[in-house]
């Protein structure tokens, strides 16, 4: 790294220790030691930031290793995604003229003004909270943060004791804390809304997380003005699509790595080898989609590869699963907030 590459990971390193708990930095000093023994980790927050800026220094962590690990605690990928049509009375509402209107709105409503003003940036508290309420470049938008605790075994640690005459094997578990963002954002001018949610489909909390949103946001939006999006339409969409830009020889941007289309109880599944992109290109396998009559089925799950090329920087791969049904999307890599966008675009380019 340069000196000015140095300085500004340096100064992005303090910022993130200004508002991340010890915990969070030592996970992220634990994991480059993995592959850098030389680093070192530290207890207390001064020595935390010391090991962290000396790791910098070392050219140990890059500023680029930071900026992506900032954009994995602000939440985008790696998670699940509901969509929403806003109605034209609730995209028409005067507080979407201007962030003064929008706050003027906003003190209607007092505990959302409370939450915002109390919690702090980038805090992961032990319940779901609100961190952040706020309207800008015309789009509404509410962040919601949690931090979640597990065990992983460690038998590194483990100790032999002789306790009152027994020997007792004593096995170490090392606390990890994973975090997890809600975030709900509302573009007014397009009509369209989505809540992002990190929490694991199968974790109770994620069902309760979704009628706390409701819940939360419903007085000041009118939950009914949110439509939820069938995604049986674009997964149909999308693959016929591909196949019709396959059947001419050219590439698609989203390729199906899987999709499943139902009827009557039963379904009809197409399936490719992993890393796959041309296998709609094959005679013998395009005849038989060919002969599948859209009109006669539903899109019931869908897994496609999306490939981000849609603006400057924008130059790889991610998976984006649908699941009519559920009516819910599924990124499965760590995204940025343009690319989680640039996908979802397809979705609702397709959806009625």
């Amino acid at each position: 790294m340069t000196a000015r590459d140095v300085k500004d990971a340096i100064r992005i390193a303090e910022k993130i220790i200004r508002v991340q708990g010890n915990v969070f930095i030592k996970d992220l000093l634990r994991t480059k030691k993995r592959t850098e023994a030389r680093i070192r980790i530290g207890s207390t927050k001064e020595e935390i930031l010391d090991n962290l800026r000396d790791a910098i220094r070392a050219g140990f962590i890059a500023r680029s290793e930071l900026e992506s690990w900032t954009q994995e605690v602000e939440g985008w990928g790696k998670q699940h995604v509901y969509l929403y049509r806003v109605s034209k009375k609730l995209a028409a509402e005067p507080y979407w003229r201007s962030t003064g209107d929008f706050e003027k709105k906003l003190e209607q409503h007092p505990a959302l003004l409370l939450e915002r003003r109390e919690a702090p940036d980038l805090e992961f508290p032990p319940e779901l909270k609100i961190s952040s309420v706020s309207f800008a470049d015309r789009t509404f938008e509410v962040i919601w943060r949690r931090r979640f605790e597990q065990w992983d075994r460690d038998p590194s640690e483990d100790k032999e004791r002789t306790i009152r005459g027994d020997r007792y094997q004593l096995r170490a578990y090392r606390q990890k804390l994973s975090r997890a963002v809600t975030r709900f954002v509302l573009k007014p001018d397009e009509k369209i809304a989505a809540l992002f949610l990190q929490i694991p489909l199968q974790d109770s909390t994620h069902a309760s997380a979704r009628e706390l949103v409701k819940d939360t946001l419903g007085e000041l939006l009118g939950w009914q003005n949110l439509e939820a999006v069938s995604l049986s339409e674009p997964i149909k969409a999308i693959d016929q699509a591909e196949l019709n830009l396959a059947s001419s020889g050219e590439e698609s941007e989203i390729v199906a790595q899987s999709t499943r289309f139902g009827a009557g109880g039963a379904s009809v599944a197409f399936d490719s080898d992993p890393g796959n992109t041309r296998w709609k290109s094959i005679a013998a396998v395009r005849r038989v989609r060919l002969a599948l009559k859209e009109k006669d089925f539903s899109g019931d799950t869908a897994t496609f590869l999306v490939k981000l090329r849609g603006d400057e920087g924008m130059s790889r791969d991610v998976m984006m699963s649908l699941n009519a049904k559920q009516k819910r999307v599924y990124f499965s890599a760590q995204m940025n907030s343009k690319e989680v966008w640039y996908a979802l675009g397809a979705v609702f380019g397709q959806s009625v």
